[in-house]
């Protein structure tokens, strides 16, 4: 019985990764591009593009988006795989951090939603969530500074 279980979950997770993937084809998240990677439905290259007047501006940034067996009851994981210069994402891994993939993940959260956090932030930092303290407290106090280097890095690893 629990093979039959497991393969009703296991269904019910492809299906639903299929129609997000259709509906962002259909009617796709402004300034990104994401679908399943040739090698599994639980790995999704996600690509951003730098929005005009953002300190990313001119920029294309490659995200992977991974779900494991688990999803939509464990949130999945962003990871930019372009370095970026951003208070809310590691520049060790890469990873996302924001509340959307923690304490405000429900199994409703849809593959847009996430994308859709993920590309406000590079347009706006919260920097009172960040994943990076220190880039956090230059953006609030140092502004240029962080505004300048954002930019560099985009110009020297995003393009």
């Amino acid at each position: 019985m629990a093979s039959s279980s497991t393969s009703n979950s296991n269904l019910t997770f492809i299906n639903r990764l299929r129609r997000e993937c259709l509906d962002l084809q259909q009617n796709p998240v402004p300034f990104t591009c994401a679908g399943p990677t040739a090698d599994s439905l639980k790995q999704w290259l996600v690509v951003f593009e730098g929005e005009t007047g953002s300190l990313y501006e001119g920029g294309t940034f490659f995200a992977l988006l991974t779900f494991d067996d688990d999803y939509p009851f464990t949130p999945p994981t962003l990871e930019f795989k372009t370095r970026i210069y951003h208070c809310n994402i590691y520049q060790s891994t890469g990873l996302v951090k924001h509340d959307i993939f923690d304490k405000n993940w429900s199994p409703t959260v849809t593959i847009r939603q996430i994308i859709q956090k993920v590309a406000k932030l590079l347009v706006q930092c919260e920097p009172d969530h960040c994943a990076m303290k220190e880039l956090g407290l230059q953006y609030k106090h140092e502004r240029n500074d962080y505004e300048r280097m954002a930019r560099l890095w985009t110009k020297n690893f995003a393009r």
